[in-house]
């Protein structure tokens, strides 16, 4: 919310706006919201996330500084994971030092559990651990985290190939303080590693990566071999339908091998596993060719009324149920997980994944940078490289709609 101080005339002193979601640990932990920088003179500092910390001590620090014993926020990170070995390295974890300066993590710890203290507190990095300047720190699981007899394992644990998640928690005299790094992540093939990637904003995306760097700088992120190519979410008026049913997606196959929808070795199709419900049919197995398109849209007529029907369009499909909210959403599709035992639940590998906007919704003093001419007047969200990341809005532009063909420039 909101917090003014005025003086006794009524003249503003100090106004911000800060927010729950800013850093964790102060949203119902019990860590107090902590200023970096109190003697900072830059009143901007205040209405933004990095001018902020959680608390180093429980319960914050009233009417005291807060003591300086744990590291800015985002200084130690948990980098890179592999979580899906399956007979090759052993599954590991690596943690990066983004400062300029060294960083003592001993006695801070490692674990797979985040629901209360005692479950962060599975594994203890060893005393006088430190991690250099731009440096790394590999834990592997046979010889760390997962090894009974490691004398800092409290409760060994391993990784799950389906889906985890990861926190590092500082900690002084066994006792917890306030920094905190959080990753969650999928299902993973197996060998392939989840890395921590920077997007042109300064956030980050944990998400599959080219090639596995245990110890070493980040690959960039893995594309494809289908990536979501096109996306028209608010489509213009007019014509005989509503403007929802001219709704499509369309997907583009980047890879150099042919993709079979229906996943053999799994036996399952892909899917969306956001944004809309479409599973694609076993019963009508779609094989899509390097280069090759498959429009997924929201009403079969409605789309070729407008569009016409493409002739690069491998497949036309209709949605089962659901819409692209006009707002922004996440769309996303996966493929299926092999399964170690058939009465486990079917997971997916997510392949790509889009968080687009409308370009109308800025967070807090942050404008939205996606662009506003898709927004009704028949644009739709072009994929500028169809090879790169594609959840970062760098990578996107507004152009007239262009299914099942190349996009625009």
């Amino acid at each position: 919310e909101r917090v003014e101080l005025l003086d006794a005339t009524g003249t503003s002193i100090h106004n911000f706006r800060y927010r729950d979601g800013w850093h964790s640990l102060s949203n119902g932990h019990g860590f107090s919201l902590t200023i970096r920088d109190s003697s900072a003179t830059d009143p901007n500092l205040w209405t933004v996330k990095d001018g902020w910390k959680a608390s180093t001590i429980f319960d914050g620090s009233p009417g005291l500084a807060d003591p300086d014993l744990a590291p800015d926020p985002g200084s130690v990170v948990i980098n890179e994971v592999l979580a899906h070995s399956h007979g090759l390295d052993p599954d590991w974890i690596e943690l990066y030092n983004t400062t300029a300066h060294p960083i003592d993590i001993g006695g801070w710890y490692l674990s797979d559990d985040d629901s209360n203290d005692v479950n962060r507190m599975k594994y203890q990095i060893g005393e006088g651990t430190v991690i250099e300047a731009d440096g790394y720190k590999v834990y592997v699981e046979n010889q760390t985290f997962g090894d009974p007899c490691d004398p800092n394992t409290i409760e060994a644990f391993g990784l799950n190939e389906h889906g985890d998640e990861l926190v590092l928690v500082s900690a002084i005299d066994d006792v917890i303080t306030g920094y905190r790094n959080y990753e969650d992540f999928g299902a993973s093939p197996s060998g392939v590693s989840f890395g921590r990637h920077i997007r042109s904003d300064g956030t980050n995306n944990f998400v599959l990566m080219e090639e596995n760097t245990k110890g070493e700088e980040n690959s960039d992120p893995r594309v494809g071999p289908i990536v979501i190519n096109e996306i028209m979410y608010h489509p213009e008026p007019g014509g005989a339908y509503d403007k929802e049913d001219y709704e499509y997606i369309e997907l583009l196959n980047v890879g150099t091998s042919a993709v079979n929808f229906i996943d053999a070795a799994a036996g399952a199709p892909w899917m969306f596993t956001n944004g809309i419900k479409y599973a694609f049919d076993e019963a009508s197995p779609l094989i899509v060719e390097p280069n090759g398109y498959v429009l997924i849209v929201k009403d079969l007529d409605a789309f070729a009324s407008r569009y016409g029907q493409p002739l690069n369009a491998d497949r036309i499909l209709e949605y089962d149920s659901g819409k692209l909210d006009n707002d922004g959403e996440k769309l996303e599709i996966s493929q299926p997980a092999i399964m170690d035992y058939s009465w486990q639940d079917q997971e997916h590998i997510r392949i790509d994944r889009v968080r687009y906007s409308d370009g109308r919704h800025p967070d807090g003093e942050i404008p939205d940078p996606w662009p506003e001419e898709g927004y009704g007047d028949g644009k739709s969200l072009n994929r500028i490289d169809p090879k790169g990341y594609g959840n970062d809005v760098v990578n996107w532009h507004a152009r007239p709609a262009s299914p099942g063909t190349d996009n625009h420039p």
